[in-house]
């Protein structure tokens, strides 16, 4: 990977420039190249590009002044701004930045990656820095080749969102299409061989970093549902919140 291009979003100068020296004492510490770019509001980071950023740290409680979340009530709006993020079929790793650790539960419907407590402690951030860091290069260069139709196709790890078999068929959803193959889910599954990529059934492997709700026997992964098996259930809900929590 590259240098990682970080975006902070928070409208208190004094807590953005704190976390930016942090950021850049840990990226010299750990040897990590880092491009770091602060914004006062979610309609300036649109305006930039989302794309251009491989991680998101995002305050949890922003004004009500930014005109992405306007109306919103204070604690909510930078919840507002990552849930538009996801609308848009965004899934850059967002990390919530909060004074109330209630409100960083909340992230997790959207998503998030981690979340980190104010004020921001260098000790605190090392050591969730290491597992963010862990997770972007565990799948951001990782691909897989398979065979479709009368092609090879080489695809990135951390775009799939999920594979189904149905018979002889197996279909790979990425972010940008789907395709089929008839290379076997259970070898597919080994060749990935990440513990972010879970059985809901016999029939679906998903990625966890795409899952957005669990209700009941249902997984929602974007407009997509899923049902969970009864005998995979307690191994995925256990397992997406080792992801959720930073500990997968």
């Amino acid at each position: 990977m590259n240098k990682i291009q970080v975006a902070i979003v928070e409208d208190e100068v004094l807590q953005s420039e704190k976390l930016e020296k942090l950021l850049c004492k840990y990226a010299l510490e750990k040897g990590v190249g880092f491009g770091v770019k602060s914004f006062a509001d979610g309609e300036k980071l649109f305006e930039n590009g989302i794309k251009n950023f491989d991680l998101l740290f995002l305050d949890i409680e922003l004004s009500p002044k930014d005109s992405l979340i306007s109306g919103a009530d204070k604690k909510e709006n930078g919840m507002k701004i990552a849930e538009k993020i996801r609308a848009e079929g965004l899934d850059t790793p967002i990390v919530f930045v909060t004074n109330l650790a209630q409100y960083a539960v909340d992230g997790y419907s959207v998503g998030a990656l981690d979340f980190i407590l104010k004020p921001v402690a260098y000790e605190s951030l090392k050591i969730k820095m290491d597992r963010i860091i862990d997770k972007l290069f565990s799948l951001k260069d990782k691909t897989i080749t398979l065979k479709t139709g009368t092609s090879i196709r080489s695809i990135v790890v951390a775009d799939i969102k999920f594979i189904e078999v149905s018979g002889h068929r197996t279909t790979v959803h990425v972010k940008e299409e789907n395709f089929d193959t008839y290379v076997p889910l259970s070898v597919i599954e080994r060749e990935i061989n990440d513990k972010k990529f879970v059985r809901c059934n016999v029939c679906y492997l998903v990625n966890l970093a795409f899952v957005t709700k669990v209700d009941g026997n249902v997984i929602s992964v974007g407009d997509d549902e899923i049902i969970i098996s009864r005998s995979k259930k307690r191994e995925f809900v256990t397992a997406l919140n080792k992801f959720l929590g930073g500990s997968l």
